[in-house]
């Protein structure tokens, strides 16, 4: 790409593997228009022996920080802007107020503990403009004494899908800072207003107002439903309102001892070593409890969905939590799909959504307040399924239970969110599309349970708690 030419030729191609064996490359020296920077990065990255090479992409990289040390010495050069324009990206952070400190850690993709990333970098106090950035990924990491911390994905992916003939990415975040004591450390702020499913399970159209609210950080814990069991939850009448009013089988609700609790856990006790492992195995009643046992209750559809992907939505591609991914992007060092088992809930650092939601996509289904067909709403996709299914919705019944479904609580600000959504009836009812999953039961219990047929019309029960 640099010299115009392929590295190697020959008229057979045992002639090119015999170069290519023996035969140093072009450098990229012979174009003029490549700086010797680039060249010396480009030939070390090629050398025949692994040992001359970059030990890592991170230190290939540094091919980039030296573009960018150039550049304060070379400003407005054209040769340099077009280079730097296919290898970095502009980052602008404002943040009200002002004068928060910004940390970045590049996601790379080498040995050790990728889902990490690189080692953070600070990059300033906000306002932050224009600042070149290598273009991979990064974690940005939001601080001001006496305000919230904030995590978000700064990533120009769509950006570079949608423009491929612009010069330039940009990255811009806006932030809004809450102070400390109002949003609780396990709880991101979301924010409210109109918002519009983009689901491709349901019609298009739907919207309703939000009223801001909180959504839990992390899946609810195993180690959080054994406090709530602790705190003896199951024995709270008031916690189990919704299960009474449905005649839902209360007496099902045990274990592999048959005693109170998720049906996958041995005489009330969590699995060894998977007390931040997201809580499996819990009916959507049993959901439903835990989050009232706290104050809160589960998000609605509308809720999880704007706190999972904002409405962000592309022709090019799917919309994860993190940003945008291509059918070529591999989601190993993002979310939890086609694994073996649930990962710890924070995990995966890299894979947070817009307003700061550890694995809202894979890991486990969430469970949603609403009710769809014979059972509730599930979300996010879990460790069992393929990773598209993360924009699918599907419809559990309430009493199941299984190992690739859990949840997380949301917390009201104003009125329910969702629950009244402003489409007409008649006009909802035009659409019949609708994505079940299979519901895995890997258990003996009886509680594993079946999908619903869904037979009533799922987009007219949306409105409905």
């Amino acid at each position: 790409m640099l010299t115009g030419a392929t590295p190697f030729t020959g008229p057979t191609a045992q002639a090119i593997i015999g170069q290519t064996m023996a035969a140093a490359p072009r450098r990229g020296r012979s174009v003029e228009e490549v700086p010797p920077a680039v060249d010396t990065a480009v030939a070390r990255a090629l050398a025949k022996e692994p040992a001359d090479r970059f030990a890592t992409p991170r230190a290939f990289l540094e091919a980039r920080d030296l573009a960018v040390k150039a550049e304060r010495r070379i400003a407005g050069d054209a040769t340099l802007d077009r280079l730097l324009a296919t290898v970095s990206d502009l980052l602008t952070i404002t943040t009200v107020p002002a004068g928060a400190t910004v940390y970045l850690q590049r996601l790379l993709n080498e040995g050790g503990n990728e889902a990490k990333g690189g080692d953070s970098l600070l990059a300033g106090t906000t306002p932050i403009v224009d600042r070149r950035i290598a273009r991979v990924d990064y974690r940005a990491i939001i601080r001001m004494p006496g305000h919230g911390t904030l995590e978000r994905i700064a990533a120009s992916g769509l950006a570079r899908a949608e423009r491929p003939g612009a010069k330039g990415r940009r990255i811009d975040l806006l932030l809004r800072l809450t102070p400390a004591d109002s949003v609780p450390a396990d709880m991101v702020a979301v924010a409210g207003g109109r918002y519009t499913i983009v689901s491709p399970d349901l019609p298009l159209g739907l919207a309703t107002e939000l009223q801001p609210f909180l959504l839990d950080r992390f899946e609810v814990t195993n180690a959080q439903y054994a406090e709530f069991m602790r705190n003896h939850g199951y024995a709270i009448d008031s916690l189990w309102r919704r299960a009474t009013v449905d005649k839902a089988p209360l007496t099902r609700f045990v274990d592999r001892t048959g005693l109170p609790g998720p049906c996958d856990w041995v005489s009330q006790e969590l699995p060894a070593g998977r007390e931040r492992h997201p809580v499996t195995g819990v009916s959507w009643y049993e959901a439903e409890a835990l989050c009232a046992s706290s104050g809160k209750r589960l998000p609605t559809l509308y809720e999880w969905e704007k706190s999972a992907r904002n409405g962000g939505s592309s022709h090019l591609g799917v919309i994860m939590p993190w940003g945008y991914m291509s059918a070529a992007t591999s989601t190993e060092r993002r979310a939890n799909f086609a694994g073996a088992a649930t990962v710890p809930v924070d995990a995966l650092p890299f894979g947070i959504s817009p307003w700061g939601a550890y694995a809202m996509a894979g890991n486990v289904k969430e469970w949603l307040a609403n009710p769809v067909g014979d059972g509730f709403a599930v979300a996010g996709g879990s460790w069992q399924d393929p990773a598209y299914v993360f924009s699918e919705l599907g419809s559990v019944p309430g009493a199941a239970a299984n190992a690739a479904t859990g949840f997380r609580c949301a917390r009201n600000a104003g009125t329910d969110q969702g629950d009244q959504g402003d489409q007409g009836a008649d006009r909802r009812r035009r659409s019949r599309r609708w994505s079940l999953w299979p519901v895995r039961a890997p258990f003996s219990s009886s509680r594993s349970g079946r999908p619903s047929s869904a037979t009533s019309d799922l987009t007219a029960r949306l409105a409905e708690r």
